[in-house]
């Protein structure tokens, strides 16, 4: 028995211990805080010599480190730095030693400036700015420079709406007096017209305007007409009062033709929409695994990424198509590939089981994103009882929808083992309407993913002929589709040219089927971490840009490859000591593609009530029984640990036997259906660590039986358990 002492101290013990160990419970479970960027300077544009100020701030940081220098920097300062060439700047912001975050910092040379210096002026010479060609170092957020009306009073959209007889006639010009007549100078080169030329002249005689002259792009209006070479264009010139004598040749002011407007589908564009701001497409600073910018390629910019997004097969008798986008570190989309010296090589690689290939690409072709059509685009969203943050998943969705063009178009639906379509094809304007009033109901019910979107793809191949691209967001397999599979809806996909894009949330999918499924129409597969939900909208913007900008590239099949079933192609991008790959299945063979399992209900905890929202899939199952008189199933119900293995048993057994009355009643034959059980002896999940696992483990399972082998099957059946 303790005395008075030893009990006091043991209190003073007590009292000391449990407030500790709740203290430090309790931070260990509170959630971390990260470090956050409130501003900092990503980009900087100085002239050579002169120094850059980089300034920045994060929230939740104690220092911030400079790459190259010994010292650190308070959470909210700046640094200067004196630049000659072109260089990236990492900051790293830390927090104690459990945290950090990383930004790169592009420090540019205002290159337009450099060439103005160095070419000399004149008084009598008309000022023409240098054509500049975008690049890594020039793509800035710059807004085009206001041009001040020519002196015939027309602007540069009329200039484009000219007859082609008044385009031959250049502005006034002002020229010291000689004997011979002046004529018109023309800009034009001798040389033959260009695909880019004619596609250019041909839009400014329809009064359309040329694609390449967006607001999104850093090149102004003259620079664009300078480089096509079509349009003679000089900058007005204040009066500059000289003693030489000039005579000024007045031109009459062109009649304007009007120009009507053809009825062709809208080009892509970004502009303001009544509701949203569409975004355009800018350099991006902050490093990302998927697209987040677009900037002009040059022989300095380093890739980091390739990415097939699309296969086509067959496209010829011997040959297939690999479509791939080339991101830099920071996500950036590298346009004008094609047009650098040739130091980039590609090859492609063939693996079957018993050869390997290399091919070496001589010639690609690059689809330019700005000259591409509208797309058609199908999201659909898991909402079975597996599904976690989809109100999080929509409001990516929604913050993906201003990088669409007004020309594309979107629908929305969700699914279960149901499908709910929430509003058809739609302008991003009016899906965002749509999305911001809707209301996505609580997750429940099983996946029959097959089955929704196989009933999707005929529906979105339907209009006009562009682009259509099918998108699914998971968090499970399919285990609900009865009588739909992978086969069925690849085989659809593939035949009515929609490509299948999957994008796995978490760790309970099956992905061997989704990634094959995917091959099958020639899409992607991405898997994620419900951490990583934020990335949804680069994701789908990486997606979605690839079916309008890309690289493009024609290879052979041999014949010792048509042989196998699937071949592995492997697309590499070497570029000096660099070298990138990225590899993707293409199947030449389909496989018969089976599912683990298929569930026709799921119970609630010691019960054998059929749920009201499982009455679709029954109904789809007796019609199916009734349109095949000689099929045969097997009914196989299940249960979690909900009590004693008898109790488990009987329980399994009653929902097998109430999944059959329904279907009898739904007008199934008795004949065609056999029942078993086997209790808890084949869960799911062991662990059972949410109530919709527990749910997914009180199951009733359907096996198609073929009555001839019938007591194999069930012995077989009864083997494994």
């Amino acid at each position: 028995m303790l005395d008075s002492k030893h009990l006091k101290k043991n209190i003073l013990t007590v009292r000391i211990i449990i407030p500790l160990c709740i203290f430090l419970l309790c931070s260990a479970c509170a959630t971390p805080v990260r470090i956050q960027v409130k501003s900092i300077t990503g980009y900087a544009v100085v002239q050579p010599g002169e120094q850059a100020e980089i300034t920045w701030e994060f929230a939740n940081a104690d220092r911030v480190r400079v790459e190259g220098l010994e010292y650190s920097f308070n959470p909210k300062d700046s640094y200067k730095i004196r630049v000659s060439t072109p260089r990236i700047i990492k900051i790293t912001a830390y927090r104690d030693n459990s945290d950090s975050l990383a930004i790169n910092v592009v420090v540019d040379i205002n290159e337009k400036n450099i060439a103005k210096e160095t070419k000399p002026k004149t008084e009598t010479e008309p000022e023409i700015k240098p054509v500049s060609h975008p690049t890594i170092d020039t793509l800035t957020e710059q807004k085009p420079e206001k041009k001040s009306k020519p002196e015939t009073g027309l602007d540069f959209k009329t200039k484009l709406e000219l007859s082609p007889e008044a385009k031959s006639v250049s502005k006034t010009e002002t020229k010291p007096e000689t004997k011979t007549e002046s004529k018109p100078v023309s800009v034009t080169e001798n040389k033959p017209e260009t695909k880019k030329e004619k596609v250019l002249e041909h839009k400014s005689k329809t009064g359309t305007k040329p694609s390449s002259i967006t607001e999104n792009k850093t090149e102004t209006i003259k620079d664009t007409l300078l480089k096509s070479k079509q349009v003679h264009v000089t900058e007005p010139k204040p009066e500059i009062k000289t003693e030489t004598k000039t005579e000024t040749k007045s031109v009459p002011k062109p009649e304007i033709k009007p120009v009507p407007q053809p009825e062709t589908e809208p080009q892509p564009q970004f502009g303001r929409g009544s509701t949203m701001e569409y975004i355009t497409l800018k350099p991006a600073y902050l490093e990302s695994e998927y697209m987040a910018g677009l900037i002009k390629a040059d022989t300095i910019t380093k890739p980091r990424y390739i990415k097939i997004m699309r296969t086509i097969y067959p496209y010829t008798n011997d040959q297939f198509v690999l479509r791939a986008i080339v991101l830099d570190q920071f996500g950036n989309y590298l346009q004008g590939l094609s047009s650098l010296p040739k130091v980039i090589n590609w090859t492609n690689t063939f693996k079957t089981d018993i050869i390997s290939t290399n091919y070496d690409v001589t010639t690609f072709n690059e689809k330019d994103y700005y000259q591409s059509r509208g797309i058609d685009i199908n999201i659909m969203l898991d909402n079975s009882s597996a599904a976690r943050n989809n109100e999080q998943v929509i409001q990516n969705i929604k913050s993906f929808l201003p990088y669409l063009s007004p020309s594309d178009k979107m629908m929305f639906s969700y699914f279960n083992q149901n499908k709910v379509d929430v509003f058809p094809l739609s302008s991003p304007v009016e899906a965002s309407k749509e999305l911001n009033s809707f209301k996505i109901p609580e997750p429940g019910g099983l996946n029959s993913l097959y089955k929704a979107a196989y009933t999707s793809v005929s529906p979105l191949s339907a209009g006009f002929h562009r682009p259509k691209v099918l998108i699914i967001i998971t968090y499970n397999s399919d285990n609900s589709s009865i009588i739909y599979s992978s086969n069925d809806l690849g085989k659809l996909a593939h035949d009515l040219d929609v490509p299948v894009y999957i994008i796995g949330i978490g760790s309970s999918l099956e992905s061997y089927s989704l990634r094959y499924m995917t091959a099958l129409t020639g899409g992607r597969f991405y898997h994620i971490t419900s951490d990583d939900i934020p990335k949804l909208q680069d994701i789908l913007l990486e997606i979605t840009f690839a079916q309008k900008g890309y690289y493009e590239f024609l290879l052979p099949l041999y014949s010792n490859q048509f042989e196998q079933n699937i071949i592995k192609t492997i697309l590499s991008y070497k570029s000096g000591n660099s070298e990138f790959s990225d590899k993707a299945d293409v199947i030449l063979k389909p496989e018969v593609q089976f599912s683990e399992y298929q569930a026709v209900a799921y119970f609630n905890y010691k019960d054998t009530v059929v749920q009201p929202e499982f009455d679709g899939v029954i109904n789809s199952l007796a019609k199916v029984l009734k349109d095949n008189p000689k099929a045969v199933i097997q009914l196989v119900g299940h249960s979690s640990t909900e009590g004693t293995n008898e109790l488990n048993m009987d329980l399994s057994l009653k929902r097998a036997q109430e999944i059959r009355r329904c279907l009898i009643k739904s007008g199934a034959e008795p004949s065609q259906i056999r029942v078993n059980a086997v209790g808890d002896s084949k869960p799911l999940y062991y662990l059972q660590t949410s109530q919709w696992q527990q749910q997914y483990n009180r199951r009733v399972t359907v096996r198609w039986l073929d009555p001839s082998i019938l007591p194999y099957e069930i012995i077989a059946g009864e083997s494994n358990t």
